[in-house]
C-alpha cells in the first residue's frame, strides 16, 4: 500500500495523530491525502481521484469510521480506524501506537474482516445501512408494530420501537437496547424490540438469507424510520418496509493486538467504570 487518504474529525483532537501518520508515512515512501474540504488543514495533498487510493485511514470515534464508510463504500477500499473517540469497536487503533501500525500495513501484518450492511426498502426508496435500521415512535404513543420473516408473520410487539442490526451494529444501539453481540464477520441480523411492553417480546437473530419486514399496526401518529441515527422518513397505519442485508460489503483492516472478544471485553469493562 502506497497511497492513503486521512480523514480526520477535529472535534476528537486527531490533528496531532494525523500529523504523526503523515510523518511516518512519508519516511517510508508513502502518499498522504486528503478531502477537498480539508484543504490547508494539515500537510497533505488533495485527492483527485479515489480510485488511486490504496487504504482510508480515519482518525475519530465509530461514528466517523460509520460515515466514512457509507460515503466511501463504493470505492470498495479497506478501512482502518484510530480510535480517538470513546468505544472503538470499529476504530480500534490506539492513536499513541499509529506508526506501529502503519509499520504492520507496511509489512502485511495485519488481519481483515468482511462486513456486511443491510437495505432498507420502503414504498419509495432504498437506504443503506452498516449499524441498523429503527422504526420508532414518533410521541409519548406506544407503537404497535408486526414483525415478519420471509413473508411470515412472527408476532406483533408493542414498543418504543423496533431495531433491526447487522452484526457490525450489534455492539452499537442493539447492545444498549439489551440485543445479543454478533461475531462480526457474520451476515445475520438481530430484530430487537426497544423498551417492549411485554416480557415476551425478545431479540430474535436472522438468517442473512432473509427478509424481514416491519409494519406498524397500532399508532395515533405516524412512526418514523431511522438507518445509522438519521430520519429518513416515516410510516403510517400499515404501512411496511422491509429490511435485508445487502450486496453491498466492507472492509476492515485490523491492527490493533488481541481478538475480537479481547477488544470487546476492554471495551465493556470501559462502560462499567
Amino acid at each position: 500500500m502506497k497511497n492513503f487518504l486521512l480523514i480526520p474529525n477535529f472535534k476528537r483532537n486527531s490533528l496531532p495523530f494525523v500529523e504523526r501518520a503523515i510523518t511516518f508515512l512519508r519516511q517510508n515512501g508513502c502518499n498522504a491525502f486528503c478531502r477537498k474540504s480539508d484543504e490547508g488543514a494539515f500537510d497533505a495533498t488533495v485527492c483527485n481521484d479515489l480510485n488511486a487510493i490504496d487504504c482510508i485511514l480515519v482518525f475519530g470515534g465509530d461514528g466517523t469510521m460509520l460515515k466514512a464508510i457509507k460515503k466511501y463504500l463504493p470505492y470498495k477500499k479497506p478501512f482502518a480506524g484510530i480510535n480517538t473517540g470513546r468505544v472503538g469497536y470499529l476504530s480500534d487503533i490506539d492513536p499513541e501506537k499509529v506508526e506501529e501500525a502503519l509499520g504492520n500495513i507496511f509489512t502485511s501484518d495485519y488481519s481483515t474482516e468482511e462486513r456486511a450492511t443491510l437495505r432498507v426498502q420502503t414504498k419509495e426508496e432504498s437506504f443503506l445501512g452498516v449499524n441498523e435500521a429503527v422504526v420508532h415512535r414518533s410521541s409519548a404513543h406506544v407503537l404497535g408494530v408486526e414483525i415478519g420473516v420471509n413473508g411470515q408473520r412472527i408476532e406483533p410487539v408493542r414498543a418504543d420501537g423496533i431495531l433491526v442490526a447487522t452484526a457490525t451494529g450489534s455492539t452499537a444501539y442493539n447492545l444498549s437496547a439489551g440485543g445479543p453481540i454478533l461475531m462480526p464477520t457474520s451476515k445475520n441480523m438481530v430484530v430487537t424490540p426497544i423498551c417492549a411492553h411485554s416480557l415476551s417480546a425478545r431479540p430474535i437473530v436472522i438468517g442473512g438469507e432473509d427478509k424481514i419486514s416491519l409494519t406498524v399496526c397500532s399508532s395515533d401518529e405516524p412512526a418514523f424510520i431511522n438507518v445509522d441515527g438519521d430520519n429518513v422518513g416515516s410510516l403510517k397505519q400499515d404501512q411496511s418496509i422491509e429490511i435485508f442485508i445487502g450486496e453491498e460489503t466492507f472492509t476492515l483492516l485490523r491492527l490493533s493486538e488481541g481478538s475480537f472478544f479481547t477488544v470487546l471485553r476492554n471495551k465493556l469493562s470501559t462502560w462499567e467504570q
